[in-house]
């Protein structure tokens, strides 16, 4: 009798252990998909942008410049305030 009880415990405790092992490969696998789908919309971004830059290199260069400029004069005012 006692040694059925162990049995069924660790037949349940088995189980339980599988089907978390199963939740847990499939939860990997959607998170691989995932993964996946980012990287290739990422490809397709830094695609776009080089054709971007490439179809208006002056216009590109100008943003740049003003990206650089803006950010500068921020980090000089957070700098200022210390």
């Amino acid at each position: 009798m006692y040694w059925s009880i162990f049995i069924f415990k660790y037949e349940k405790s088995t189980v339980k252990h599988r089907g978390d092992s199963m939740a847990k490969k499939e939860e990997i696998g959607m998170l691989k998909r995932q993964i996946q789908a980012l990287s290739e919309k990422m490809s397709d971004a830094k695609d776009k942008t080089s054709e971007v830059i490439a179809e208006n290199p002056f216009k590109s260069t100008l943003i740049a410049f003003g990206v650089g400029v803006i950010a500068g004069a921020v980090l000089l005012k957070l700098l200022e305030k210390k």
